[in-house]
C-alpha cells in the first residue's frame, strides 16, 4: 500500500513538472508560414530538419529553424515537451547528422530577442522563445496541439 502511495505521487509531481516545462516556451513563426497549429511530433520534424517545407500545412515554403543557443531553461522545456528526449540527445542526433555528412542543426541565436528579430527578418523560420517574451507584430505565434 505504502508503494502504491509513494508511486501515485511520483506520478502526480511528473505530471505537474511535464506541463509546467511546457508552458515555459512558445513558437513563433515568419508571418509568410502558413502554420497557425501544430503538434509537437510536427515540430519535432520541422526542428530536425526531418522535413524540408510547410508541405504538410499545402505550402512549398521551406523551412528555417532556428534554436535557442546554450542550455536555458527554456530550450531545455522545448526539447523535452517536442522532441521527448532531453537536450543531450537532440545534441547527440545532431553529432551524428554532421559527422555523417547528412545535416547541420538549426543556426543558434543567443536569446529570445535575437530569435524574434530573426524569425521576422527570414521567410520561412521557426523558432521559440519564453512564455513571458512579449511579441511584435513582425512575428506570429503558432498554437500547440496534441
Amino acid at each position: 500500500m505504502k508503494f502504491r502511495v509513494v508511486t501515485i505521487c511520483a506520478l502526480a509531481v511528473a505530471v505537474v513538472l511535464s506541463a509546467t516545462a511546457e508552458e515555459r516556451y512558445k513558437v513563433i513563426v515568419h508571418t509568410s508560414v502558413p502554420i497557425t497549429s501544430a503538434a509537437p511530433k510536427d515540430l519535432s520534424a520541422l526542428f530536425l530538419k526531418k522535413v524540408a517545407s510547410y508541405e504538410k500545412w499545402g505550402s512549398t515554403q521551406k523551412v528555417v529553424p532556428f534554436d535557442l543557443g546554450g542550455e536555458s531553461a527554456t530550450r531545455e522545456a522545448f526539447t523535452k515537451s517536442v522532441h521527448g528526449k532531453p537536450l543531450t540527445a537532440i545534441k547527440s542526433y545532431w553529432q551524428q547528422q554532421i559527422f555523417s555528412g547528412r545535416g547541420t542543426p538549426p543556426a543558434e541565436l543567443p536569446s529570445d530577442s535575437e530569435v524574434i528579430a530573426t524569425v521576422a527578418r527570414t521567410a520561412g523560420a521557426i523558432g521559440y522563445v519564453s512564455i513571458d517574451t512579449p511579441l511584435p507584430a513582425t512575428v506570429k505565434e503558432i498554437r500547440l496541439t496534441q
